[in-house]
This record gives structure tokens, C-alpha cells and sequence, in this order.
């Protein structure tokens, strides 16, 4: 039996390796390895929101110009990802697109590249439990990214449909089963264990249609999750490094149907059925299904957004039967408010549960039992809009890796306890950003970690000691980042 760290959701701490064996006849190993996984309107007002990914296709993507002065825009699929958190000299996005003589296609692309410096210059070269920007003191290509779409009107029948295409360090984290990765996960397009590769994070067919009181979509193929505050393009975030939360907590893609409706002038409805966390191509019978709705208030300068999703997912454990798939549920609350027009606040909790996640070995019964793996955490962000080319944000974080199914190793021992103690991640990060053209965006961050996350010496085989950052010596990093985004 072992536990598949890379599919027990997103468990990639790279820094963990552990290798148990529990005597049952036969030998129970268990490994930990490095994971291979996994908008913005143009500031018209200035109380619009600008980054909600919770709900579907155009909520909270950057809206283009219209096509026509009667059509409601707000349901159209992703048109350009352009960063809100530095907007244009005018406001509003001037920079360059490629269009066809239909203004419904487009194509563009960026390229993101940046450093990490860690001041403890680990020998791994690995920043431990940060992910993406993971690489300690040295440079990363992390994507360079091309799409093409068609938009779809939602005043009429209409069809559309968007390919995305990256090249880089991130790509690893959206490859899934059944596209990239062969259905047992192992490599299809790249090469196991590369730092670059090549991945496919979205391909859709979707259609518009007047039906509903405003209009709706359905979109049908692999898309992003579109759920809780960050997300994995580059020029959407305001920090180059990502929260644990989206990290480990949260599904990168889903592939499926969803369809996306507004049901009132300040609310909206997704729905979609998808084959799992991650997964191009399901075995499983079930199919799991996504709600997200978001509610603006009146006034534009609150919104709420709530995204959840249930169904079976692969644990990450295999037994001699094959891979487990349980029942996973996740839940995101994100809320953001501008408390002026400069300056805004977001606050966002998820929770997730998933059975049979964590394996339990008794000792003295000479048996295997599993449990469920739980987690849960909370993120804040407070950015400000300084001008239109500077801003400047913070982001405080608490993430509660609860059985060790997401980040650690999720094994237990009766008795002896877990394989890991502790369970909470702690960061804290500031960073500027700088927009000199409206086709480059340069952000610097400053970021802390620390983690109560130890090995138990008191299980078979354990050890005193291992802890997630510095060659997997301290509980604690501080990290110096900056990046280089370039819109095309």
C-alpha cells in the first residue's frame, strides 16, 4: 500500500520523505513524494469589484469592449487576464490585443518569470511548503503563457469556446489524469520529475443563450475551478508567491459542464458537473458536482462570493485493489469590501473533508484503518491603490492541515501517534507592485512562514527533528521575491 502525496489532494511538501513499514505478512509502504499536480474590470468606478473567481465564466474576468451597445457583458467567458491591482494610466485596459475582424476573437498571452531569495540559501534549493516560487535563490521561467478564444454573447444564441497553452515551472501543478498524465497519474507529456513542462489548463466549448431572466452560458470541457480568491494565472494575483490555502486546499481545474446564469441585477449562479478535483478524465461512476453563487451589494463596494463542491476524489492512498477514491467535500467563503476607492479589503475561509484520507496502523492488532483528513484555514488581504501604476498590499494566513492529508504525511500510528506533529501554517507577506506600461507588471514581496509541523521520534522508524523549511531543519523561512510579468 502508499499513500500517492501528489493526489491526496495537493500534499507536495517536497521536503518530507518517509518510508514505514508495518509487518502484516507483508510490507505497508508508505512514501511521501514531490508533487507533480497542480478579473478584472477596467476601474470605470471606482467601487467595482475586481477579482472574483468564485462563480463562472466573465464574473470577475476583465470585461471586454462591447459587442454591441445593448449586450450584457457580465456573463462572458474569460476575455484577457489583466492585473486590477495596477490599472492603466487611463483607467482602464489599453494594452495590446490581438483581434480578429470579429472582436468576439482574440488571442494573447504573458510571460511571467522571477527569482526567490531565501537568506538561509538551503543545499535543496527548495523553499519547503511554498509552492510555485519554490525554488530557493534561483531564477524560474514560471509560465509563459498563450490563449486563443472566442466570446459568447449571452443576448442571443451565440457560441464560443477558449484554449489555453503554458510552458514553465507551474505547469506541473495544473497536468491531471486523463490529458497530460496518464489515468494512473504517471507522465503522458513531460518527463517525471521535470522543473518545466508543458500543460493544458483549459480547452471549452461553450454557448450563450438569452434563456434566463439576463442571459446564461454553458461551457463544456476543462476549465479552471473558479473558486476562492487566488488563481493560477499569473497576472490575476497581486503577489507572485500563492497562500497555502489555494495551494493545498483548493482544486486548480475541473473538466465537465457548468452553466452560469445572473439571476437578479447583483447576483449570480454556477453550477456544474465535473469529473473531480484535477482530472480530465474520471474512472469513477460518480460524477461531483459545483455550486458557486455571488452576491454584490447595491452600492458596488462589497461583494460575497460562495463556491463549494462534493464528490469522490483519489485520496492519494493505493492498496493492492488500486487507487482509493472517497467522498472529498470543500466549501469557500470570500468576501471583499472597499473600504475607499484606493484601498480594499478581503477577507476568505474554506473547509474541506475527505474520508478514508489519513492511514492508521495498530501496532499491537497487527491492522490498517483509515481516516478522514480534514482542513481548514483563513486569509486576509488588504490592498491599496496608491496610483494608477503603484499599489501595495498585505496578506496574513492561517492554514490547518488537520491529519496531515494535504501538506504532510497523513499516517498515524496507534500507538505512537502521526507521523508528523502539529498541523498549523502561518505566512505573512507584504509586496509592491509596479505598473510602468500597461504591459508589464513587476512585483517585489517580502514573505515569512513559519509552521509547528515536526516529526514524532515516537513512531516506528521516527526520527527527531524534520521540520518543513532549510533542508527540513527549521520551522520558520523568510523569503525575498520578485517577478516579471509581460502581456502580449
Amino acid at each position: 500500500m502508499s499513500v500517492d502525496s501528489d493526489a491526496v489532494g495537493r500534499t507536495r511538501c517536497a521536503h518530507i520523505a518517509v518510508t514505514v513499514a508495518f509487518v502484516m505478512g507483508s510490507f505497508c509502504e508508505i512514501h511521501r513524494a514531490e508533487a507533480q499536480p497542480p478579473s478584472n474590470p477596467r476601474f470605470n468606478e471606482p467601487w467595482v469589484d475586481t477579482n472574483s473567481t468564485a462563480i463562472g465564466p466573465g464574473l470577475g474576468a476583465e470585461i471586454p469592449p462591447p459587442i454591441s451597445d445593448d449586450t450584457d457583458l457580465w456573463l462572458l467567458s474569460d476575455y484577457e487576464l489583466q492585473t486590477h491591482h495596477a490599472k492603466t494610466r487611463h483607467g482602464k485596459s489599453d494594452r495590446y490585443r490581438a483581434t480578429f475582424s470579429n472582436p468576439a476573437f482574440h488571442v494573447g498571452g504573458w510571460l511571467q518569470q522571477g527569482l526567490t531569495a531565501n537568506y538561509k540559501d538551503p543545499r535543496d534549493r527548495s523553499n519547503g511548503t511554498v509552492l510555485f516560487n519554490n525554488r530557493a535563490n534561483d531564477y524560474q521561467l514560471n509560465q509563459f503563457y498563450l490563449y486563443a478564444a472566442k466570446d459568447v454573447r449571452t443576448d442571443q444564441w451565440d457560441w464560443g469556446g477558449r484554449v489555453d497553452v503554458t510552458l514553465g515551472s507551474d505547469s506541473k501543478y495544473v497536468t491531471v489524469p486523463g490529458l497530460e498524465e496518464h489515468q494512473d497519474r504517471s507522465a503522458k507529456w513531460n518527463s517525471d520529475g521535470a522543473q518545466y513542462g508543458l500543460a493544458l489548463p483549459q480547452a471549452y466549448f461553450e454557448i450563450g443563450s438569452p434563456l434566463g431572466p439576463y442571459g446564461s452560458s454553458l461551457r463544456v470541457g476543462h476549465f479552471y475551478a473558479l473558486g476562492g480568491y487566488e488563481t493560477f494565472a499569473a497576472p490575476d494575483n497581486f503577489f507572485y508567491s500563492h497562500s497555502y490555502t489555494y495551494t493545498y486546499g483548493e482544486p486548480f481545474t475541473f473538466s465537465g459542464a457548468m452553466w452560469t446564469g445572473k439571476v437578479s441585477e447583483t447576483a449570480a449562479l454556477g453550477v456544474a458537473a465535473t469529473t473531480g478535483w484535477d482530472s480530465f478524465a474520471s474512472d469513477l461512476d460518480e460524477w461531483g458536482l459545483r455550486v458557486g453563487l455571488m452576491k454584490k451589494s447595491l452600492d458596488g463596494r462589497t461583494t460575497l462570493a460562495l463556491t463549494g463542491h462534493t464528490g469522490k476524489d483519489f485520496t492519494g492512498i493505493t492498496t493492492a485493489a488500486g487507487q482509493m477514491s472517497d467522498p472529498r467535500h470543500w466549501a469557500s467563503l470570500v468576501l471583499k469590501h472597499y473600504l475607499t476607492p484606493s484601498l480594499y479589503y478581503v477577507f476568505q475561509s474554506d473547509y474541506g473533508y475527505q474520508e478514508n484520507a489519513v492511514v492508521q496502523l495498530d501496532v499491537a492488532m497487527n491492522t490498517v484503518g483509515f481516516d478522514a483528513g480534514q482542513w481548514w484555514g483563513i486569509n486576509q488581504y488588504l490592498v491599496y491603490q496608491y496610483n494608477e501604476q503603484w499599489s501595495a498590499g498585505l496578506r496574513l494566513e492561517w492554514f490547518r492541515d488537520q491529519g496531515n492529508s494535504r501538506v504532510s504525511v497523513p499516517v498515524e500510528y496507534q500507538p505512537g501517534g502521526p507521523v508528523f506533529n502539529g498541523g498549523d501554517y502561518y505566512a505573512l507577506t507584504a509586496g509592491l507592485n509596479w505598473k510602468p506600461h500597461s504591459n508589464v507588471i513587476l512585483r517585489s514581496e517580502l514573505r515569512w512562514d513559519f509552521s509547528n509541523v515536526e516529526s514524532n521520534p515516537n513512531v516506528p522508524g521516527g526520527v527527531t527533528g524534520v521540520r518543513p523549511f532549510n533542508d527540513r531543519q527549521d520551522d520558520n523561512q523568510l523569503t525575498l521575491a520578485i517577478d516579471a510579468i509581460f502581456l502580449f
